[in-house]
């Protein structure tokens, strides 16, 4: 659930990643466009950074055509694999489906899609790589024939984040470096490479050509919810924009969450947490559900329900994050909370150490403390933690509540943000920034974002040179206990 700088893609001062663009199903959010006229439909690679939000439905990633021809490359819900199927005349005459799953909404995956159909290797026709790695093992496939036509490219409608006009099956999550080559097959060496100290797989830029239907989407241009689709491959194959929004709130979408890491001279550019879908705690009853890139938390039933991050806060600094109080008022709401990682990890209802609706504040043991001001619908609630001096203060709306500080803690507790709420009837609705997107108020001098660029720099780079996993084929016969270990670095 939490992990160092290093896991979530390290830098090191080479290729950065400015920004990207969130799409929220709640929004039916996606992109579009219809090429002038078809591109080389027998050879073509796209590479794209994603992180996902929600877990739930079937999200596509890229789709193109509809009915009875058209291209979908999706994560199936009930699996959580990836399910890439080309169809032509009513039949699936191309089709891989993952063995392998994916269901982390803490880090950022790198995609790379090749259609290669004109390769004399039939298994070679369809290819997917993850993260630098080609992915081989599959519950079915299905290989293209010798140079088949993909729908993909051609004169039709193409979606990304998206199923085919109408959207549907929209993904909820993260978009950036979207790079897609028409006419070359092309490996994840094009686009990244792995890192010599960490041994992590980190973004390049790509330095070739696009191809007559080529494009490159960073979504760096935001000016406009419209601009977010500019193309920058110099061929103008512009995307069109639906449903994303670069107007100030909670529902702005143009995002400073990176998979690389950087000094920005403002809160810092990286991987960013969001609150945990697989780490919500319900009571009987509860219907906690995530949305927007799992920064929104909504419960609508009168039962407790508490999300926590997916970053931990570090055992030095300070940090300091906003939720706004989308919804909910007197004693429902605790949307400044932080609890301790001994409680994250137990899934427990525990919900001390928080600024309630309705005033109330409580330290980590639940020690009730000065009382602050009510909030209600509208409410930015800030939190800023000490980790150092062990001291929490909340705000609303920027102005300090409680004592000064709100309350304090051991200092050594490792504490994670977290929202929550009471058992009182009525729509309880938070939604969460880690800097990410604009704060609404300036941070407290001192004190940072919680995202990888700001993290201390951990004492062991490259884990694998200290633990790693080394794998024996089955064979039938007795395992003979002289078998080499072999393959890892120390």
């Amino acid at each position: 659930m939490f992990a160092s700088k290093d896991l979530f893609f390290t830098n090191s001062g080479g290729y950065q990643i400015q920004r990207s663009a969130r799409f929220r199903s709640s929004a039916s959010a996606y992109l579009n466009r219809t090429p002038s006229s078809a591109g080389n439909r027998t050879t073509w690679t796209i590479s794209f950074w994603l992180k996902r939000g929600l877990l739930t439905g079937d999200q596509v990633m890229f789709a193109a055509g509809a009915g009875a021809n058209g291209m979908t490359c999706y994560f199936e819900s009930a699996t959580q694999t990836i399910q890439w199927f080309n169809r032509s005349a009513s039949v699936k005459d191309g089709i891989i489906i993952t063995s392998q799953v994916f269901r982390d909404p803490s880090s950022w995956y790198h995609f790379v899609f090749v259609w290669n159909s004109g390769n004399a290797t039939a298994s070679n026709r369809m290819q997917m790589y993850v993260n630098g790695v080609q992915v081989t093992a599959f519950s079915s496939t299905t290989n293209p024939a010798l140079n088949l036509n993909s729908q993909w490219n051609a004169n039709t409608n193409h979606e990304l984040m998206s199923d085919n006009a109408p959207p549907s099956s929209t993904v909820d999550g993260y978009l950036t470096e979207v790079n897609f080559i028409d006419g070359q097959a092309l490996t994840p060496s094009s686009f990244g490479q792995t890192n010599s100290v960490t041994g992590v797989w980190q973004p390049i830029k790509y330095a070739g050509t696009y191809g007559t239907n080529g494009f490159y989407l960073n979504f760096t241009s935001n000016g406009t919810a419209a601009a977010l689709g500019t193309d920058f491959s110099g061929n103008s194959n512009t995307w069109t924009v639906n449903n994303v929004s670069v107007t100030a709130g909670t529902t702005y979408d143009s995002m400073v969450d990176s998979p690389t890491n950087y000094a920005d001279g403002s809160t810092g550019r990286g991987n960013y947490p969001v609150f945990n879908p697989l780490k919500i705690y319900t009571g009987a009853g509860s219907n906690l559900v995530l949305t927007d890139g799992n920064l929104t938390a909504t419960n609508t039933a009168a039962q407790t329900g508490l999300s926590i991050a997916t970053m931990r806060l570090p055992s030095t600094g300070k940090w300091y994050w906003e939720v706004t109080n989308v919804a909910g008022n007197g004693l429902l709401n605790y949307a400044g909370m932080v609890i301790t990682e001994a409680n994250a990890d137990a899934n427990s209802a525990t919900i001390s150490g928080n600024y309630r609706s309705n005033g109330a504040i409580t330290n980590i043991a639940g020690t009730a403390q000065t009382s602050g001001a009510t909030y209600t619908a509208g409410d930015v609630i800030g939190v800023a933690v000490d980790v150092d001096a062990g001291t929490v203060q909340f705000y609303k709306n920027n102005a300090a509540q409680g004592a000064t500080p709100s309350f304090t803690f051991t200092v050594g507790t490792i504490l994670v943000p977290t929202v929550a709420n009471d058992n009182s009837a009525g729509t309880k609705t938070f939604a969460g920034n880690f800097g990410q997107r604009p704060f609404s108020y300036t941070p407290p001098t001192g004190f940072v974002a919680l995202n990888t660029q700001n993290l201390p720099a951990p004492s062991i780079s490259n884990g694998a040179n200290y633990m790693a996993a080394s794998t024996y084929p089955g064979t039938g016969a007795t395992l003979a206990i002289s078998n080499a270990v072999s393959g890892i670095s120390f």
